[in-house]
């Protein structure tokens, strides 16, 4: 069967608000606090209150709609992190409408792809050579000149959307359904079990708005009016400068981000004191990598983990635990782990097979694929996306 989009938009249900209403929500409680900070390519920092975060969100959410963006819509941004991503991610959600991040250098046969599975309303981008309607970056400064009032509170399902070509795979979009309003008990933090994020806390993202590391972590935080510092750019020297500058709380990198910080002249003598959670993901991290940032931040701040966007379930460790297990990536948190051979087999510790995880927060209906056939699933709910590791009998 052919998965496909819903395009109705409705009010939240009861008790609930939708991310573009839990904007306006945080501006209302601290209209001048600083929601996020951008910090440039050239070096500069463009730091956005609350209050100017609710009315450029406004603002944009009226030019995309003049641009053909209804409820229940898609929306596709194509840019890197800095205030226009975050008033056009914003502004659709305040329209009811649905985001999709993709790669500003994506080749045209693959974007073209991912275009076709979405049929945007439009699309934010540098991109001139394809046929959906368009709205390029310097075109946003029109909305200045529009409303800044609240729009009505609408929620398309799902809100957003991701991309992936996994590993080896073509280009498709994962959907993810476990997101459809916030406030109803389910925490938008794929990690937050694992990892003590705590509300109102100050977390760069040095990951770009493409991938999950870098817009589900910034959004999600976000609506949890967390203080932002979006990288534009990933720099190391930058990475650490700010972490100085910002009193950064928390963080999330990959192993060749992790390598390049640790790799700086004079690192160990910078100031990590602010720091209360390093997150690494994404690839396999050498051991002394590992060590390094254990060293470096304190093995109790420094977490690993493994989950994919899609959702399937997350297995992390801290670094405490690592240091008595080098090598391993943790257990399951909420989530149930098997290691199933080519057979559908459970295969015993230390065999490597396919890792299948099974979440065990109720998650409704699973995400699904736009353009891919759906995940393999085994009878009862663990799922794949198709990665090999083993188990031990680690306690």
């Amino acid at each position: 069967m052919t998965a496909t989009l819903s395009t109705e938009a409705h009010p939240p249900s009861p008790g609930a608000r939708s991310f573009g209403g839990r904007i306006t929500e945080r501006a209302a409680e601290h209209p001048e606090k600083v929601a996020f900070i951008a910090a440039r390519q050239d070096g500069r920092d463009e730091s956005v209150t609350w209050a100017e975060l609710e009315r450029a969100a406004n603002q944009t959410a009226r030019l995309l709609e003049q641009r053909g963006t209804t409820p229940g819509s898609t929306v596709v941004v194509a840019m890197r992190f800095q205030p226009a991503h975050v008033y056009v991610t914003v502004g659709t959600w305040k329209l009811g409408a649905r985001i999709l991040p993709l790669r500003w250098d994506l080749p045209a046969w693959e974007r073209d792809q991912l275009l076709e599975l979405v049929s945007p309303s439009v699309v934010v981008a540098e991109w001139t050579d394809h046929k959906w309607a368009k709205l390029a970056p310097d075109e946003l400064a029109q909305a200045a000149a529009l409303d800044d009032t609240p729009l009505p509170d609408l929620i398309a399902e799902p809100p957003l959307m991701l991309a992936s070509g996994g590993s080896t795979g073509r280009p498709k979009i994962i959907v993810p359904t476990l997101v459809p309003e916030v406030m109803t008990g389910v925490s938008l933090r794929a990690t937050s079990t694992a990892v003590p994020y705590r509300t109102g806390q100050v977390q760069l993202v040095p990951a770009p708005p493409y991938h999950t590391n870098g817009f589900r972590m910034a959004y999600m935080g976000l609506l949890e009016a967390d203080s932002l510092v979006l990288l534009e750019r990933f720099d190391a020297a930058r990475v650490v400068d700010l972490i100085e500058r910002y009193r950064v709380n928390s963080v999330v990198m990959v192993p060749i981000m992790l390598q390049r910080v640790a790799q700086l002249p004079g690192v160990r003598e910078r100031d990590f004191s602010s720091i209360e959670a390093v997150l690494y993901g994404g690839a396999p991290i050498p051991e002394w990598l590992a060590r390094f940032w254990i060293d470096l931040v304190g093995p109790e701040h420094f977490y690993f983990s493994y989950g994919s966007t899609e959702g399937f379930g997350i297995v992390s460790m801290r670094g405490d635990d690592w240091l008595k297990h080098p090598g391993a990536t943790g257990r399951g948190v909420e989530t149930d782990v098997r290691i199933l051979g080519p057979d559908g087999e459970e295969l015993p510790p230390g065999e490597v097979g396919e890792i299948y995880l099974r979440s065990q927060v109720d998650q409704g209906a699973p995400s699904f694929y736009l353009g891919a056939p759906p995940a393999p699933e085994t009878p009862v709910g663990f799922r794949s996306i198709g990665d090999l590791g083993r188990l031990d009998a680690y306690v």
